[in-house]
């Protein structure tokens, strides 16, 4: 069974639309995102639609707050079941904080005799989204601001943890400054984007920051914590592949990189955790030099 697609003017309405829209279809067995509004997207953090329904397609509840994925879980399950409306409360994790989100939605059924779930979301406050303060210009990602802002809250996660599985790894691009004075800083800024991008694609999973003019930080947790050997082989792969096709100087991908898992015996604290991270993104960077 293959996915409803809404006829192109309908599409672009629901994407531009400020007001945050999630439509949804189930297909065998699965919940899977039709369209996202950009007011959608701005509420939960997310790039743009395309970003949007590929996290939400790959895990449903990326963003949920572990202890309310099972409000999310039987709200949806129940609305799925019933003739009735969606209803449901529950904390998100974005920008670098909790937010308190308001889900209520109904079902339709197109001309076409395919039924969809519609879903309109608010904060708990009844707010729309505001333009994102926390995202960085160049690449679209979250910013400095929002890394410090997330580090705070991954504090208490690994205060109330015994064991936390958290791993931080840190990005760097190593021709930033060559490929600027060589051929312009608008050239260098086609490097990081382009060096974000790949970090996006491989961790896709895991909140990215820009945090530096050529650097980037991951907070690697549940999926790709678990594989994290396999996402670097990717990783690497990925880098030799693109490097491969592309022409231009600029479009090349050279990144070193570190990561450090949390150690309790080692990390007293998670700036320490990024510190070690970013020693071993240097000696990566000594090795390949």
């Amino acid at each position: 069974m293959t996915g409803y697609r809404f006829d192109e003017h309908t599409q672009s309405m629901i994407e531009k639309s400020v007001v945050p829209i999630g439509i949804y279809q189930i297909i065998d067995g699965r919940i899977v995102t039709v369209a996202a509004s950009d007011g959608f997207c701005r509420l939960f953090g997310y790039q743009d639609m395309q970003d949007a329904v590929e996290k939400t397609n790959s895990d449903r509840f990326w963003n949920v707050h572990p202890d309310d994925v099972k409000i999310v879980t039987a709200a949806a399950s129940d609305f799925e079941k019933k003739d009735q409306t969606y209803n449901a409360v529950y904390r998100i994790m974005v920008n670098g904080g909790c937010r308190t989100i308001h889900a209520r939605g109904q079902q339709i059924v197109t001309d076409a005799g395919d039924p969809l779930a519609v879903v309109w979301y608010m904060d708990e406050g009844g707010a729309l989204p505001q333009e994102n303060s926390n995202k960085d210009a160049l690449t679209g990602l979250r910013n400095k601001n929002s890394f410090d802002s997330y580090i705070e809250m991954l504090k208490e996660t690994v205060e109330q943890s015994e064991k936390p599985e958290i791993a931080i790894g840190v990005f760097n691009c190593d021709n930033l400054k060559q490929i600027s004075d060589q051929y312009g800083s608008d050239k260098g800024g086609l490097s990081v984007i382009a060096s974000g991008r790949l970090v996006c694609k491989v961790f896709k999973h895991s909140p990215v920051f820009h945090v530096g003019e050529d650097e980037f930080i991951v907070v690697l947790q549940n999926e790709d914590f678990d594989n994290l050997d396999l996402l670097l082989q990717q990783f690497q792969e990925q880098q030799s592949k693109i490097n491969a096709a592309v022409k231009k100087p600029w479009e090349r991908i050279s990144v070193s990189f570190g990561i450090a898992v949390y150690c309790p015996q080692f990390d007293y604290s998670i700036k320490n955790l990024i510190r070690r991270a970013d020693h071993l993104m240097y000696s990566n960077k000594e090795r390949r030099q």
